[in-house]
């Protein structure tokens, strides 16, 4: 199984892009406690689902997975410069963020799977189930 550090890590780096994109989409998630509570209830979401499906549940990932989210509002807060009206208003922004947005979920959830399954591999290596 993947140690704890490297868990903490990839969960913080899933929860990135869901910070970055929904304040940059939606004007109503520009404000940090919307976006934390946004954040904490897709996580809660996903801890709750894994209790269905036979995996653990921890807070430690509510943790990193809240964490993530932050950290993307903040490279988003950034990026749009103080979240600005004029972040998506010409045609060639629009489609960066949509090209953006596509490509961040391509990437997302094949990593995830990859991730998932070498987690498993090097859990047979160590002699874990």
């Amino acid at each position: 199984m993947i140690n704890d550090v490297s868990n903490a890590c990839l969960n913080v780096l899933l929860f990135v892009p869901f910070g970055f994109f929904l304040p940059v989409l939606w004007k109503e998630f520009r404000n940090a406690k919307k976006l934390f509570t946004a954040g904490f209830a897709m996580t809660s979401f996903i801890e709750i689902a894994q209790i269905f499906t036979g995996r653990a549940t921890d807070i430690d990932d509510i943790i990193t997975n809240i964490t993530g989210t932050l950290i993307g509002y903040l490279i988003a807060y950034g990026f749009t410069g103080v979240f600005t009206g004029r972040i998506v208003k010409n045609s060639k922004k629009e489609r960066l963020l949509y090209n953006m947005c596509i490509c961040s979920t391509y990437y997302v959830l094949p990593s995830t799977i990859y991730f998932r399954k070498l987690q498993m591999q090097v859990g047979h290596l160590h002699g874990r189930n």
